[in-house]
């Protein structure tokens, strides 16, 4: 009855987008086969994935941060065209506005982000629908300046006192990976320092 032509009402389904293949073969003589190119594109946005930034960051290095938005089947949704807003925990961090994806994008782009703030961080992705978010440690940059504080702000001729020396980054960090050595001098000309 089908004079051999029959066809298969929703019977093959695609996941993986891009260029598949869809084979035809006889059961008993694999000589007789036949193929079909389908090109499957990705479906609609079902989720949002991040990565990319080092999970530790030194204060003030600049690195990249992916923001891919997946179908139900994990292919990158292509078409997405949502605008998506970075924030993070980092009140000093260096952020790119708010980003409109694009046909180029392809489902997935990456942006300059700077943290400046020791300690554990997040940068956070979202587009209204979805939020991910990606934690980093960031640590003190090198050390850039010292500060003296403690001392009496008044006190007798030879008497002794005491003072605090703290090392900071660019960033206003304490540098607690300083190991430098530390020279005191004085307006005072017959100062000591023991």
């Amino acid at each position: 009855a089908d004079n051999g032509v029959h066809t298969f009402a929703n019977l093959a389904v695609f996941f993986k987008a891009g260029d598949q293949t869809l084979m035809a073969t006889d059961a008993s003589d694999s000589t007789i086969t036949g193929t079909q190119t389908v090109s499957v594109s990705a479906a609609a946005a079902a989720s949002m994935t991040v990565g990319g930034f080092p999970t530790t960051d030194t204060a003030g290095d600049d690195h990249g941060f992916t923001v891919s938005l997946l179908d139900p089947y994990g292919n990158l949704a292509s078409g997405y065209t949502g605008t998506v807003t970075l924030s993070s925990s980092d009140g000093n961090a260096a952020l790119p506005g708010p980003y409109t994806f694009t046909a180029a994008d392809a489902g997935a782009h990456t942006f300059d982000v700077t943290l400046k703030t020791a300690g554990a961080q997040t940068i956070t992705a979202n587009d209204g629908t979805f939020t991910e978010d990606e934690a980093v440690t960031v640590v003190p940059a090198a050390a850039f300046t010292v500060k003296v504080a403690g001392f009496p702000s008044s006190i007798t001729a030879g008497d002794p006192g005491s003072f605090t020396v703290s090392i900071f980054d660019q960033f206003g960090n304490p540098a607690n990976n300083y190991l430098g050595t530390i020279d005191f001098t004085s307006s005072d000309p017959q100062a000591t320092f023991a």
